[in-house]
């Protein structure tokens, strides 16, 4: 749909700055070659652009908030994703840190998705470790520090101290 209308000239009329450009084009494909979800196809579309750009474009369409959520994300993170190939544990584990890959686990599962999309190499190495991180009880390591007397933010240190340490028994400590 957006080569019929870049091919007639409605594109730039209706989404002004917003070209067909082949990067766009391919992980737009590819998206739809996954049969992805809404979110990760808008992100895919979206490439190129920065956060500030999908965050108008979206409003513009008024695409959904998932779907301007995950882009805006995917446009900040993608190059973390990329480095997280080479990434140490304190690294991979402030990427998922930042992109809440704790509470949504979902749309991130959708960031590694639309990145594979737009052309980036599949993130083996962060999804592992993502999925290493998951192992952790968090309920126990919560548990713990309460126990311990601890309150607020140091509980969420005890959460990050225990995923950290996961991650380096499971060999994410350094890049080999």
């Amino acid at each position: 749909m957006v080569g019929v209308l870049n091919s007639c000239g409605a594109l730039p009329r209706l989404l002004p700055g917003m070209s067909d450009t082949e990067p766009r084009r391919c992980a737009l494909q590819a998206a739809a070659a996954a049969q992805a979800a809404l979110p990760v196809r808008f992100a895919a579309w979206c490439t190129g652009l920065t956060a500030a750009q999908v965050q108008a474009l979206g409003q513009h369409l008024r695409a959904p908030q998932e779907c301007q959520e995950l882009a805006s994300l995917v446009a900040r993170e993608e190059a973390a994703v990329l480095a997280s190939a080479k990434a140490d544990a304190p690294t991979l584990l402030a990427l998922m840190d930042h992109a809440d890959a704790w509470r949504r686990a979902d749309r991130f599962a959708d960031l590694l998705q639309a990145c594979e999309c737009r052309g980036a190499p599949p993130p083996q190495r962060l999804r592992a470790a993502w999925h290493h991180c998951q192992t952790v009880d968090t309920k126990a390591v919560t548990q713990q520090a309460l126990t311990s007397g601890l309150r607020g933010p140091a509980v969420g240190q005890a959460l990050q101290a225990a995923r950290l340490q996961a991650l380096t028994a499971g060999g994410f400590g350094r890049r080999s």
